[in-house]
């Protein structure tokens, strides 16, 4: 089923456009991977494909009834004074729709007609699609599995942190379960299990979804196709973002060589007009021929060359530490020992020598932070 399309659709920020000409499909079962460079109008994108935004030239249309979810990258106001009030309201819809299904079940029981009927039957799907009488138990799974676990839901929206508020906020953007999901970096405050979790959720989607992230496994483990954004320009690769990227530079370096290839022709045009000059007037169609040929080859070799590589999500490649610095003594640098923390970590003993590469890792709240506080001598 076709949930949303985009016919040359230009998007821009502050006056100036940033992409042009863009076509896109969306039907469920869709995943895809929107990735490019800082600036390239990935997020204003996600504006205009949610309706949120209003494009530059063309238009984005969806059939009546879909819904679309945006989670955006700054966080927005919470609807609700609590955790639990902001997760209720996320099942708004499939209450609604609870509630005028069993209208409808009324009248039909009382010998409705055949359009109630046929109306009966709608509401059960959207029902259905907006999460069905498990609605606000799939919403407490979801922040749970975000970090909200049944203690702490009745803290307020202004007692959370701003990594907390953006954890709500996606959770409540899951929690709708919009026919289109549209996400811009959701890892954003997300430990490394609920990463996990969010991936698996995302793979399997009922409905299509647009991530927005420079988190690589996310979208190798999570999308199916690929759209860069680069220099104004916009292509679509099929596949993960690993793949999706192999196959573009193939073509990248494919439509260089062919450059290559007319601009070399053309210069062997050039040459020809000229020396066809040398034979006067009887040569003059010849060499108008050629210095004609000679201007078409350089606009098709403009044409061929593609847009630059765009600079992978991945900041900086994986290295393995230094043997360099082992070998420069590996003295000790910080020695900790019997660090505690009220409510978060006691007894923690930790030693780093000179070359060593650690990584800290655990849930939101255990005291990653705060170790490292420690550590700086904060």
């Amino acid at each position: 089923m076709e949930l949303l399309r985009a016919g040359a659709v230009a998007v821009g920020a502050a006056g100036a456009e940033l992409v042009a000409g863009l076509d896109l499909r969306l039907a469920t079962g869709d995943r895809l991977g929107l990735v490019g460079p800082n600036g390239s109008g990935k997020s204003t994108l996600l504006r205009v494909l949610a309706g949120v935004a209003a494009p530059l030239d063309g238009r984005v249309a969806r059939p009546p009834g879909v819904r679309v979810g945006l989670l955006p990258q700054s966080v927005a106001a919470l609807p609700g004074r609590t955790v639990t009030e902001v997760l209720r309201a996320a099942t708004l819809r499939a209450r609604e729709l609870e509630a005028r299904l069993r209208e409808s079940e009324t009248r039909l029981a009382f010998g409705g007609t055949a359009d109630d009927a046929v109306e009966h039957a709608a509401l059960a799907a959207e029902f259905d699609r907006a999460g069905g009488y498990g609605a606000e138990a799939a919403a407490r799974e979801v922040a749970a599995a975000l970090g909200f676990r049944a203690g702490g839901r009745d803290l307020t929206c202004a007692e959370l942190s701003p990594g907390e508020r953006r954890r709500l906020q996606l959770a409540v953007t899951l929690a709708a379960a919009p026919d289109v999901l549209l996400l811009d970096e959701p890892t954003n405050h997300l430990d490394l299990t609920a990463r996990e979790w969010l991936t698996r959720r995302l793979g399997a989607y009922a409905g299509a979804v647009v991530v927005v992230s420079h988190d690589r496994a996310l979208l190798d483990a999570a999308t199916t196709r690929t759209l860069f954004l680069a220099e104004g320009r916009a292509w679509h690769e099929p596949g993960p973002y690993s793949l999706a990227r192999r196959r573009r530079d193939a073509a990248v370096g494919a439509g260089h060589k062919r450059a290559r290839e007319l601009e070399r022709d053309a210069r062997r045009l050039e040459r020809m007009a000229v020396e066809l000059a040398a034979f006067g007037r009887k040569a003059a169609a010849r060499r108008r021929r050629a210095e004609r040929d000679g201007r078409a080859l350089r606009v098709e070799a403009r044409v061929a060359a593609p847009a630059e590589r765009v600079a992978p999500p991945q900041l900086a490649p994986r290295q393995a530490p230094s043997t360099r610095l082992r070998a420069a003594g590996g003295e000790t640098l910080v020695t900790v020992r019997h660090l505690a923390a009220e409510g978060l970590l006691s007894d923690v003993g930790l030693e780093l020598r000179r070359g060593e590469r650690v990584v800290l890792v655990g849930p939101n709240g255990s005291g990653k932070s705060t170790v490292l506080r420690a550590v700086a001598g904060d």
